[in-house]
């Protein structure tokens, strides 16, 4: 939904986040249509809150573990996507309570506080969407890359 729609902007932003677990991308904000200034208001009234350059909580600052991969995928752009021993406990393949979230992204990205960013020029297998979460590398290739750093398994 947009303005374009009929559907006040706050109310498509409220949507998109509840899609997203509880974070936007400033692309997404403008895509939508918000401007800078906008966003600036939003912003100082309490209403975005900034987690990452560019990705922001709605509402409030206190997000689940989804949450945080979500804003961490969101953070380092488009082609990003959860890996590591951050996919693997995506996956309910190991738990983690790492304070930083693995990311793999194209070579020309930059990481962000509390994400360990990892570069590459082609994610094989290619990533998996799902419904319920942000991208993230496949559950083989996210336990091979979780063994290759010494975790283990839960089982």
């Amino acid at each position: 939904m947009s303005p374009e729609d009929g559907t006040p902007l706050d109310v498509a932003v409220a949507e998109l986040a509840e899609r997203q677990f509880g974070v936007v991308s400033l692309a997404q904000l403008r895509a939508l249509g918000l401007g800078a200034r906008g966003v600036r208001h939003r912003v100082r009234a309490g209403r975005l809150r900034r987690l990452h350059r560019g990705v922001y909580a709605v509402g409030h600052g206190v997000l689940r573990p989804e949450g945080r991969r979500m804003a961490a995928v969101l953070a380092c752009g488009d082609g990003a996507v959860l890996s590591h021993t951050s996919a693997a406990a995506h996956w309910g393949l190991l738990q983690s309570s790492a304070a930083r979230l693995d990311v793999t992204a194209a070579l020309s990205r930059e990481g962000a506080p509390g994400i360990r960013l990892h570069r590459s020029r082609a994610l094989e297998p290619p990533p998996v969407r799902t419904q319920s979460g942000p991208a993230a590398s496949s559950k083989p290739g996210s336990w091979r890359s979780s063994a290759r750093r010494g975790c283990r398994s839960p089982w």
